[in-house]
């Protein structure tokens, strides 16, 4: 009575329900199956739904009796009327009533840019003489693999043989019609995708995977129903003394969400960073070697920079973890293994492995969706200091790298005029030109394993650097370079002429 927005009495009680104040009704049917009494097929459509259901209750005499399946499934905005109709007539008569269901089913539409489909199917099956079947039937007990079950001997733990040696297996009461199987549910999603992007464009395809099924990892956040939004306004407006729960709940999970693709962002700069300071350097190796005056380093070292230029110059995709991206060993193992950390947290989240106690919060965390979402409140309070060092440092980081560029830029450019005087004077020193770029290039090189280094110190610690380690670093690294300047022969130093 509730869902088709009308009025039916149950014979048994001689109750009566009556819903028709309901006004987002807009279609009505009932689908009955091949075996059905033919008498149910020459009555009115609600008169057919009512003598239906008080059937159904006569037949199930057991007080925790299943009478009905509900199924609920939302309608494409982009068809008209007459299509959601018209697809949602085929859907269920193609996967429920043909198999030997009876459906009742509405459609309801508030204009509220949701409609939906209602629809509640029979459980026990018709025989062919039109009467009510059996649900269950006596037989072998089978495994998630369709496979039977032994029948073991609690003393031996061997499997139980007969009066002929033969072997025994479990008995019981099994589902007669299979409709009650568990994988049934990802078949009837994927049927109904096939129907919907079967008339709808490309852009508006839909897709009844889970979000761990796509790779997605965010948290999906639970449907909230009108109930949820009324209580939630009353309370905003000061007419309630609590929000809904549903409503707060989804908060905290858009929350986490953002946080978390803060979280993979940052993680995704450190990758690009390290991948682009290791092309930078190889090209400027290649380059380098392959510009001495005699032109001896043409061939050979070149071509094996190049190569390695080639493979680190392509478009990766930021989806795939650090693991996956090629040429990817300079970058340190601590922040790859916290990368891979975070996806296996918040899968385990959507995964529901919380409630085991041993889940994805840790031993002693498990309960609701509430306290899962706290621990990662709790979590994300842990990580934001070290989320925001570290998009300072790769700030400062980006800076010294351009700085590191524009020497290199100063150092061609001494090279040319060299090569230049070498041409007109006749002789060139080849070996020390190959000599300097050498110097400069494994300076760049220690540059870059130290903030390597410097990175994963700072995944292990959790900390941003301060502003006097920062001081420090930096009057080292000024003296670390006046020592370098020194100690270089002065044919070797660059020069302005």
């Amino acid at each position: 009575a509730y869902i088709n927005g009308t009025s039916m009495k149950d014979m048994e009680t001689g109750q009566s329900f009556s819903y028709r104040k309901k006004d987002e009704v807009v279609y009505r049917s009932l689908n009955l199956c091949a075996n059905a009494p033919p008498k149910w097929k020459a009555m009115d459509l609600l008169q057919a739904k009512e003598h239906l259901w008080n059937e159904v209750l006569k037949v199930e005499t057991q007080s925790n009796a299943q009478l009905a399946r509900s199924i609920e499934f939302a309608l494409p905005k982009e068809w008209s009327r007459e299509q959601q109709i018209c697809y949602a007539s085929e859907f269920i008569q193609e996967n429920f009533v043909d198999v030997g269901m009876c459906a009742d089913w509405v459609i309801h539409d508030k204009n509220t840019g949701n409609p939906h489909v209602h629809c509640l199917l029979t459980m026990r099956p018709f025989t062919k003489e039109h009467a009510w079947g059996a649900k269950e039937k006596k037989g072998y007990l089978l495994d998630e693999n369709g496979e039977r079950i032994p029948l073991l001997d609690p003393k031996t733990g061997q499997q139980k043989l007969g009066k002929r040696n033969e072997r025994l297996w479990k008995r019981g009461l099994t589902d007669s019609t299979g409709w009650n199987n568990r994988k049934n549910c990802k078949r009837w999603r994927q049927a109904w995708e096939e129907k919907c992007n079967a008339h709808l464009l490309p852009e508006h395809h839909i897709d009844h995977r889970s979000h761990a099924e796509r790779g997605i990892v965010d948290i999906p956040t639970i449907h909230e129903g009108p109930e949820a939004k009324r209580i939630q306004e009353r309370f905003e407006t000061g007419a309630g003394n609590e929000s809904s729960w549903k409503v707060e709940l989804n908060r905290q999970i858009k929350e986490k969400n953002a946080f978390l693709h803060k979280l993979m962002d940052a993680f995704r700069g450190i990758a690009d960073k390290i991948l682009n300071w290791r092309k930078i350097i190889y090209d400027f190796r290649r380059k380098q070697y392959c510009a001495s005056g005699d032109g001896r380093n043409a061939s050979g070292t070149g071509s094996t920079a190049g190569n390695n230029s080639a493979a680190l110059s392509g478009a990766y995709d930021l989806q795939h973890t650090v693991g996956e991206i090629p040429q990817a060993g300079g970058i340190p193992d601590r922040i790859k293994q916290r990368i891979n950390a975070v996806n296996r947290w918040f899968a385990g989240f959507r995964e529901g492995r919380r409630g085991t106690g041993n889940g994805a919060f840790g031993k002693g965390e498990a309960g609701t969706d509430r306290e899962g979402l706290d621990a990662i409140g709790r979590a994300i309070k842990q990580r934001e200091q070290f989320i925001d060092g570290t998009e300072r440092f790769l700030a400062e980081a980006s800076e010294q790298l351009q700085r590191r560029i524009e020497v290199n830029e100063r150092f061609k450019q001494l090279q040319r005029r060299r090569s230049h005087a070498s041409a007109i004077g006749g002789a060139s020193d080849g070996n020390g030109a190959k000599g300097f770029a050498d110097t400069e290039a494994d300076r760049i090189q220690s540059t870059i394993d130290r903030v390597s280094g410097e990175i994963e110190r700072r995944a292990e610690s959790g900390k941003p650097e301060s502003t006097s380690e920062k001081l420090a670093r930096f009057r080292a690294e000024m003296e670390r370079r006046k020592q370098a300047e020194g100690n270089r022969p002065a044919e070797h130093r660059p020069h302005s002429r």
